[in-house]
């Protein structure tokens, strides 16, 4: 090496030592993401287990606090038939004992609301609720968020699929 080549600063990294830096990074990223995307369905998840709990209990209150008839039915009156509208608008806003729904809080209407809205199901995206009869399975199908039986309060999510650790969602 002459001692003039010795002083001449370096040109930078040749195509060679980038391709490899490249090649490198492209490596690392491929162990990465499937980590990240990971964590993202746990968290997913974690978050519909805390949405469930939540709103299981507010199913339960409402029973409680309504003669044990669990919303869906209107006029709280199990003999007729219950819909989503009446179950969505029975926890959103202040009912009286009988489940007649109102605007405001009143004396009469001292009950909830128990929730300001719908969530929508974290895995799906959907704040739908299909409401299920009596003699009705929770069979799946990813159409609705949710799956709700109004004579026995009960609801699960519609995710027919299992989560990060083989459990079926409906077993949440």
């Amino acid at each position: 090496m002459s001692p003039a080549s010795a002083c001449r600063p370096r040109r930078g990294m040749g195509r060679l030592e980038i391709l490899i830096v490249l090649l490198v990074m492209g490596v690392l990223a491929a162990l990465a993401v499937p980590k990240l995307a990971n964590g993202a369905q746990v968290l997913r998840e974690s978050r519909l287990k805390e949405q469930l709990r939540f709103l299981r209990t507010q199913i339960g209150l409402y029973g409680s606090q309504h003669l044990v008839v669990f919303p869906g039915y209107p006029d709280g009156e199990i003999t007729q038939r219950p819909s989503a509208a009446t179950f969505v608008e029975q926890l959103t806003h202040p009912t009286d004992e009988q489940g007649h729904t109102a605007a405001q809080r009143s004396e009469r209407h001292c009950f909830g609301p128990y929730l300001e809205a719908i969530p929508a199901n974290p895995l799906n995206n959907s704040a739908i609720v299909k409401i299920l009869g009596p003699g009705d399975s929770f069979v799946t199908d990813g159409i609705s968020g949710w799956l709700y039986q109004p004579v026995t309060g009960q609801l699960e999510p519609n995710v027919p699929a299992t989560d990060s650790e083989g459990r079926l969602f409906s077993d949440y």
